[in-house]
């Protein structure tokens, strides 16, 4: 059922100017904002917090969808019978940089290359649900498809990865982003295997 509520605020802070957001509307501004991080800046606590969000509204659309009955932290890259174990993890990684009533002095073992997996699985959600993406979502698809080949297991061979592999090296994420904002992104971003359906 859609709703509509205004925020209550002190009337010294409002402003009496208000945009209405959708779910999906704040998904895709969570995970643009990630895919930009990820080239500028790739500062991947605030990547995987961004998408961690998004997953957090995209589990229930696809659900009510009927496009997957598990979360999307239950990935497919995950052998079935560690795919459990590899979900409480990813929660567990998710609700720390979320989260401090319970374990506010607590420290955890983090892995950069989490923030590029939350960030990857976040996008796959947000193409089951619209069958494309945003221009900067297609970006940084394309880049983790070049090179994070493990989140892509079910995707054919493509000639193109192993091209945009010799002609980007792995620290030229910002000149390939600068040059795909700026250049045909549109037809790459559609044809690259990137979106798929199981």
């Amino acid at each position: 059922m859609a709703y509509h509520k205004k925020p209550v605020l002190p009337k010294n802070l409002a402003s009496g100017r208000y945009v209405r957001v959708s779910k999906l509307d704040a998904v895709r501004q969570q995970l643009d904002s990630a895919a930009y991080l990820k080239f500028h800046v790739n500062d991947s606590i605030s990547i995987l917090s961004l998408a961690y969000a998004a997953i957090g509204i995209l589990d229930p659309l696809l659900k009510a969808k009927g496009l997957r009955k598990q979360s999307l932290l239950r990935s497919d890259i995950v052998k079935p019978e560690y795919q459990a174990q590899a979900e409480e993890f990813f929660r567990e990684a998710g609700n720390f940089f979320k989260h401090g009533a319970k374990d506010a002095f607590a420290s955890l073992d983090f892995a950069p290359e989490d923030g590029d997996l939350f960030l990857f699985l976040g996008i796959w959600g947000y193409g089951q649900i619209t069958e494309e993406l945003t221009a900067k979502m297609s970006a940084a698809s394309i880049w983790l498809r070049v090179w994070s080949p493990q989140f892509f297991p079910h995707a054919p061979a493509d000639a193109r990865v192993d091209q945009l592999r010799r002609h980007y090296q792995s620290d030229c994420g910002p000149i390939f982003y600068s040059h795909f904002m700026s250049t045909g992104n549109a037809a790459l971003g559609k044809t690259f295997p990137v979106i798929t359906k199981k």
